[in-house]
């Protein structure tokens, strides 16, 4: 662990010079230049266990020394398999992601700014002056940005003793790791923090999928581990051009590490965790080998997911189902109304809010929605002219557009998949007869979505995306019976004519 200090003049000289001569760090950054705003999604597909997968996991730990836990996850399919995965293991370093989620939902209450700023004391560094290896000077004052990424990147303790500090403590850190369900990871200073291989999975399908805290917190988290600085054991294997946000953590005996890869082939959430090894240099052998296997499973296996639906009898497959998987699901699109077909020259599939359409020539963005909110506004000429700019705190004006987003609607856009998913607004607030149930909404349209404010069953409303999906497909079909009519009724006119 390296210590952290104010760089003078003269270091600061020296490390030009050292970078200049060819000299590269022990753990050098990777070359993907990926950010979090790329690669976060809405939603994972559920658990299917792949036998397969399973088959590879046991074989690749089958014999070696100490105990090892792994948990893998491809997160737009649902292949999953675990060893020893609901058991605990000491957590090392590990715990430090427990820390990242604690800072992160202190700030998204408000009770935290990322630039405010903490000063270390003693008490900080009693870990790393135990270990002969202090990280950072009593007295030194650092932002909690700066301080969050010492504690990731390098693994730095005492940014961590810092941070924990500055959340409420051990009590706080473990209230938070219950509110997200991660019933086996606990951090206990006095004893021993624990953690298991399922949990750490659990943990990176939430924050790909934008459920640890909320989109914004996800996204800051996301990117302080892509930006890891301890690439020897995951990573180490695989393309340098692949993203890989992940932490380790390592004891005498113990090398753990858990993370995302953003895989050619898809993302994956994978977890190594080893302990009581005869030698580390087991761990530092085998965890990039198991690594590079996953890898190699996902990337040359041309797997293509299925689901049926029973709820209305129709199946999703291949890329339409990797994207309703991981772009917001069953809240989001609804389920499927149609198989795939052709229509308008090209492959599309209708489910209750959205219609998918087939792009295969346009990467990375295959699959594409209908622009389905600005046919229904065109259709029934609802007023698009720009409005003027709101100033209130919970608004955000839109000026490619010229419209506001505000309160529940501005909440939702930006943790269900903002420009992505729904497009611009294209209307400002106003309310609608909904054409499904007769009741009148406050609604807003988006270029290819509605969205309705409920209260239904409800004290507080809640926003809900309208059925567009549904009354497309039923308006094309309406369409389809009335010129079937139309035709049926001009050749019985041409016949009595005759």
């Amino acid at each position: 662990m390296r210590k952290f200090r104010p760089l003078s003049s003269l270091l600061i000289v020296l490390i030009l010079c050292l970078n200049f001569s060819g000299i590269t760090s022990a753990h050098p950054l990777r070359e993907s230049q990926a950010s979090a705003a790329e690669l976060l999604r809405w939603s994972s597909a559920p658990d299917l266990p792949d036998a397969n997968l399973q088959k590879l996991l046991e074989q690749s730990v089958a014999g070696l020394a100490g105990d090892w836990a792994l948990a893998v996850k491809k997160l737009d399919t649902g292949q999953m398999a675990m060893v020893r995965g609901n058991e605990r293991f000491v957590a090392a370093s590990l715990y430090k992601l427990d820390v990242l989620l604690a800072v992160a939902s202190l700030h998204a209450q408000g009770k935290l700014n990322y630039d405010d700023t903490i000063t270390a004391i003693l008490d900080d560094d009693i870990e790393d002056y135990a270990n002969g290896d202090p990280g950072i000077d009593p007295g030194t004052v650092l932002t909690v940005q700066r301080t969050a990424e010492l504690m990731i990147d390098e693994s730095n303790n005492t940014a961590a003793a810092m941070l924990i500090r500055t959340v409420g403590g051990q009590n706080a850190v473990n209230s938070t790791l219950q509110d997200y369900g991660l019933g086996h990871t606990i951090y206990d200073p006095n004893n021993d923090n624990l953690t298991s291989s399922g949990d750490m999975m659990r943990y990176f399908e939430m924050l790909y999928s934008a459920r640890l805290v909320d989109a914004d917190e996800s996204k800051w988290m996301l990117d302080i581990l892509l930006r890891q600085e301890l690439n020897f054991l995951i990573p180490a294997n695989l393309p340098d051009n692949v993203p890989v946000a992940h932490k380790t953590g390592n004891l005498p005996n113990l090398m753990h590490d858990a993370g995302i890869v953003y895989s050619p082939g898809g993302p994956y959430a994978i977890v190594v965790l080893a302990q009581n090894l005869d030698s580390e240099d087991t761990a530092r052998a085998m965890t990039p080998q198991i690594s590079q296997a996953v890898y190699d499973y996902f990337n040359k296996n041309n797997y293509q997911p299925q689901r049926t639906f029973p709820q209305t009898g129709h199946t999703v497959s291949g890329q339409f189902l990797k994207f309703w998987n991981t772009w917001g699901g069953l809240s989001e699109f609804g389920y499927p109304l149609t198989e795939a077909m052709t229509e308008d020259g090209m492959q599309v599939q209708y489910f209750e809010r959205a219609r998918f359409e087939w792009h295969p020539h346009d990467a990375p963005y295959p699959v594409q929605l209908t622009l389905l909110g600005s046919q229904v506004v065109a259709t029934h000429g609802y007023l698009t002219a720009a409005a003027a700019p709101s100033h209130a705190d919970d608004s955000q004006f839109f000026a490619a557009t010229g419209h506001n987003v505000n309160k529940s609607f501005l909440t939702y856009w930006r943790n269900h998949g903002g420009l992505t998913v729904f497009g611009y607004p294209i209307t400002e607030r106003f309310e609608e007869v909904n054409p499904s149930n007769g009741r009148k909404y406050i609604v807003q349209y988006f270029e290819r979505a509605r969205f309705e404010l409920h209260n239904e069953g409800s004290d507080d409303p809640y926003v809900l995306l309208g059925s567009l999906g549904s009354e497309e497909l039923q308006s094309r079909h309406q369409t389809q019976q009335q010129d079937t009519i139309d035709s049926l009724f001009e050749q019985v006119t041409q016949i009595g004519a005759i």
